[in-house]
């Protein structure tokens, strides 16, 4: 190989590299179409579409979490559960759920009939914060299943959270006889 086909070696990785940094290759004209797509599905309230797109840009954008966590989100709020499972969990996005979002997750599960993994996801968010809605949750699913026990170990959570909540007191003493 002599000197000159080095150079325009050089010269062509140069400026492929330069395209690459700009962003001016063929992959981020589409996952611009795709996000402009997203937001227009938003603002016409075709949220299901929405969600669709901005998990496909995801799909370009491997860095930015942020779009799989909202395409979770428009997902579980457009009705459809699985979509949002399989957005909120992917790889580099499941591990930046905040509390809420493992909320939606635990929701998520349990709206497509897996709640033995929604309870052990708000299960493990009540280790890392003792929150209402979660033990609201809990409570509620184990009244479902009639295992009255557990569902008065969180009625007594809300309780301590929440002490002038009449109702609760009620359900307390109606489900801690039974």
């Amino acid at each position: 190989m002599n000197k000159e086909s080095i150079l325009n070696y050089l010269r062509i990785l140069l400026v492929s590299l330069f395209i690459a940094f700009l962003g001016l290759g063929p992959h981020s004209h589409v996952a611009g179409k795709l996000l402009a797509s997203a937001y227009q599905s938003i603002r016409s309230g075709d949220l299901l579409v929405a969600s669709q797109r901005l998990a496909e840009a995801g799909e370009f954008f491997t860095w930015r979490y942020d779009l799989d966590l909202n395409a979770g989100r428009l997902a579980f709020e457009a009705g459809d559960p699985q979509s949002a499972i399989q957005y909120l969990e992917r790889p580099g996005t499941i591990s930046h759920l905040t509390i809420d979002d493992m909320i939606l997750l635990g929701d998520a599960y349990n709206q497509s009939g897996d709640s033995l993994m929604a309870e052990a996801i708000w299960k493990r968010v009540t280790q890392m914060e003792d929150s209402s809605p979660v033990n609201e949750r809990l409570a509620n699913l184990y009244l479902q299943r009639k295992d009255y026990a557990s569902a008065v170990d969180h009625l007594q959570k809300l309780l301590s959270i929440n002490p002038s909540d009449i109702h609760l007191y009620y359900q307390i003493i109606l489900y801690h006889k039974i």
